[in-house]
């Protein structure tokens, strides 16, 4: 499996950090669960590479009024009986990081809410029981050299420079879209509402990280963590739909 590793559901050590450790300088409320749940075994069942599935709900027609919509999730790769999955869409545009500075995936905001405020909203119960916790390399950018971090324990993600370049076979596979909640936030995008969107890796500095641009090429230098109103999110999870 590439970039993560499924086997090791032990505790942190100094080598590893759980999403769960909130990072220096949040404040970050915790949230509540979903009132209303969506049921996806069904669409799980037998899907594989390029399939969408749906699971988990979020605010995406940007009417609020009407409830929360299922998440539509792009497969990037079965393995083992387990699949990786993307969001279809960039779902939220937030900074990688509130607070400028030197920053890894292990410390950015980004990571912690993606595994809290994101987790769960987004997933009922029964969801969760899905989705398993992964160790993750954070590897150095493969361009600048830019350190990674330590490996970290993950159920929420975002995809590496690696990743993104393997599970995307061209650049225009790559591109994303943002749905109209995205845009009503003013999140930057160009025609046919595709955007920017963040990568796990580091930039060409400590301060920047990687991202993809709206037509689909990996931008390794990225640019300052703490921007805002340009980047969406596309979280990522690995799942074990039950047979």
């Amino acid at each position: 499996m590439q970039g993560a590793s499924l086997e090791n559901e032990s505790g942190p050590n100094e080598k590893q950090a759980d999403a769960d450790i909130q990072p220096d300088g949040e404040s970050i409320l915790e949230t509540q669960p979903p009132t209303t749940t969506t049921s996806a075994e069904a669409s799980l069942s037998g899907a594989k590479a390029g399939d969408i599935v749906y699971l988990g709900i979020y605010e995406q027609d940007g009417k609020e009024e009407n409830g929360k919509e299922k998440i539509g999730w792009l497969v990037l790769k079965e393995e083992d009986g387990r699949l990786l999955l993307i969001s279809e869409y960039g779902l939220e545009c937030i900074p990688y990081n509130k607070l400028y500075g030197d920053v890894t995936w292990e410390n950015c905001s980004l990571r912690y809410w993606l595994n809290n405020d994101f987790y769960n909203e987004t997933f009922s119960p029964s969801e969760k029981e899905l989705i398993v916790q992964v160790l993750l390399d954070n590897d150095d950018n493969p361009t600048y050299g830019t350190e990674g971090g330590i490996e970290t324990k993950d159920n929420v993600f975002l995809l590496s420079i690696e990743e993104a370049n393997i599970y995307f076979p061209d650049d225009v596979e790559r591109r994303a879209k943002i749905t109209p909640y995205v845009i009503g936030n003013g999140c930057y995008h160009i025609v046919d509402n595709e955007a920017w969107w963040w990568l796990r890796s580091p930039g060409n500095y400590p301060t920047c990280a990687a991202k993809v641009r709206p037509d689909g090429i990996i931008h390794e230098a990225g640019y300052y963590a703490t921007e805002t109103y340009t980047d969406a999110v596309r979280p990522a999870i690995w799942i074990k739909p039950k047979k």
